[in-house]
């Protein structure tokens, strides 16, 4: 087998309409495929959430590494946010005062007539 190298790389506009297809079908495939081990990984997570005491067991587990762990900011910012306390990563504007900016432009139209 050929290693992959500048020489024997071609790009997609260099290949034939079938060669393109063919190669998409792949990605398709293995797109969904990667999907479904995603799915099924999410699934199996969530039903052992369900099991009695599990929960707990992991905000325990969660609070120890928090006060006891060698990562214990790291721990603590999942905590913070699984309780839903995470600080805003933006900065929200409730009200815009434009009265500088109209003065300002004002300023600036009478500089512009003189």
């Amino acid at each position: 087998m050929r290693l992959p190298n500048e020489k024997n790389l071609k790009s997609l506009k260099q290949r034939t309409t079938s060669e393109q297809r063919e190669i998409a079908i792949k990605g398709g495939k293995a797109s969904g495929e990667a999907r479904r081990k995603r799915k099924t990984l999410k699934e199996e997570l969530l039903a052992l959430l369900e099991e009695p005491g599990m929960q707990e067991s992991i905000s325990v587990a969660l609070i120890n590494e928090v006060l006891y762990g060698k990562n214990r900011s790291k721990a603590f910012e999942v905590l913070r946010d699984s309780i839903g306390e995470k600080p805003i990563d933006r900065l929200q504007v409730n009200e815009v005062d434009t009265t500088w900016f109209k003065k300002d432009a004002k300023r600036n139209k009478r500089k512009d007539i003189q």
